[in-house]
């Protein structure tokens, strides 16, 4: 890959070999070491070299925007073109506006990192090259104010702040053109966590993601309604339940009980702690519970009915 690839040369070059290398067309390897106003600095074997941001592979607002990637930069070798090189200052001018990157397709429905790079009232734009290395170049995705993940209010996220979202959308014309959602993030999960929210009924708020109903756990867990707890598995009792869990909507609150945690997609599993007023509606009944319903003989209707 161009970004990546290194040249091996048994002895290092020198401005005259560098020279020639400009006139051939060769490229050669840039480290990145620091920012300034105009641009960024670094190494070309072991001699200055500089790219100004408008001969960068990615176009930003400002110098700010550069700056928040310094750190990812820095990790890459770029395989650049010598633009200009000054014999008397000893210093290469480079272009790397010509790099090629290896074609990506995210998923529809997974979630990754990004970092914000521009907000107005109506949307975000999201950066998610640094997650994989700049190995794909800059990729970035459209985050509209209505699929945030609503836990942290809009006028609070600003440029340079880092997010989980969730690829709600895929342009079919162009296949790397990303509408996304927010999604919530649960790298601090530990068994203290889990243990903690597991000894208390919690709210939770309703919202749907790439159709896909998913709950906010406390005000910052992803979660999902467990299929395995004997509340669902009791087939009179699912019934019930699924006519209960397809008429929730979006922002709706409720509250839950933590059961379990699933490693595989980082959610927690719940079970709904029904309220009342829901419970006399759906059953009919308000002698009956659902604590009741467990219990009861009565049959209803299963799925392979």
């Amino acid at each position: 890959m161009n970004a990546h690839s290194l040249i091996e040369m048994d002895t290092i070059p020198t401005l005259t070999d560098l020279q020639r290398m400009h006139e051939d067309g060769t490229k050669v390897p840039f480290r990145i070491v620091g920012i300034n106003e105009k641009g960024f600095f670094g190494k070309v074997y072991e001699h200055n070299a500089f790219v100004p941001f408008y001969r960068m592979p990615f176009e930003y607002s400002s110098e700010e925007v550069y700056a928040l990637f310094l750190k990812s930069f820095a990790k890459v070798i770029f395989q650049a073109n010598i633009f200009m090189i000054q014999m008397e200052k000893e210093f290469c001018i480079l272009d790397l506006k010509d790099l090629k990157f290896e074609p990506i397709r995210l998923k529809q429905g997974r979630t990754y990192n990004g970092t914000i790079i521009y907000k107005n009232r109506a949307y975000l734009i999201i950066e998610m090259g640094a997650l994989f290395a700049w190995k794909y170049g800059s990729v970035t995705g459209f985050l509209p104010k209505s699929l945030r993940d609503r836990i942290i209010p809009y006028d609070q996220l600003e440029v340079g702040d880092t997010l989980p979202v969730c690829v709600h959308q895929v342009d079919q014309t162009t296949k790397t053109k990303y509408l996304l959602q927010g999604a919530i993030s649960s790298k601090d999960w530990t068994s203290d966590t889990i243990l903690e929210l597991s000894k208390r009924i919690v709210p939770a708020k309703v919202t749907y993601r790439v159709g896909r109903l998913t709950l906010i756990v406390d005000g910052k867990h992803q979660g999902q309604f467990s299929s395995s707890s004997k509340w669902y598995k009791r087939t009179k009792f699912r019934y019930i339940m699924t006519q209960m869990i397809d008429n929730l909507q979006e922002g709706e609150d409720i509250f839950v009980k933590v059961v379990g945690f699933n490693k595989a997609i980082q959610n927690l599993e719940v079970e709904w702690v029904v309220d009342k007023a829901r419970e006399v509606f759906y059953l009919g009944d308000p002698k009956n519970t659902i604590a009741d319903l467990l219990k009861s003989p009565v049959n209803f209707p299963s799925f392979e009915d």
